[in-house]
């Protein structure tokens, strides 16, 4: 209360964005849309369900959490039910290992990048199984 307000400065890019027409705004995002899509073609269906979902919930963190811990539990059980049927011990063992991290978010934790990570790494686990 006794400082100054902050100003955020502004961002030039996001403004010169704005001042552009319709037709060049509508370009710019399939333009971007297609660099993203190939970018991140190689990924499987449920790593781009992860990402949609964290875009698209990037200002509900509540809404997230609950998909996060959702999609955890999932990748638990189906790492469980590939670690049953694996024939290889010392795999089973790592797998096993691995399941000790694959846990929910708290209450009080937040969704990190590094939790969307390890959430799109063991899907990519999953799939290699």
């Amino acid at each position: 209360m006794t400082k100054a307000p902050v100003v955020a400065p502004s961002d030039e890019l996001l403004e010169e964005y704005k001042g552009y027409g319709k037709d060049v705004r509508i370009l710019t995002y399939k333009m971007l849309l297609e660099k993203f899509n190939e970018k991140y073609d190689h990924l499987t269906v449920k790593q781009k369900e992860v990402l949609r979902e964290v875009i698209t919930s990037v200002d509900n963190t509540d809404k997230l959490k609950e998909y996060y811990n959702t999609r955890i539990v999932e990748v638990h059980e189906l790492l469980q039910k590939k670690t049953i049927e694996l024939k290889d011990e010392v795999l089973k063992i790592k797998i096993t290992e691995v399941l000790k991290y694959v846990k929910p978010l708290e209450k009080t934790e937040k969704v990190t990048n590094d939790a969307i990570i390890n959430l799109l790494q063991y899907y990519e686990l999953v799939n290699e199984l």
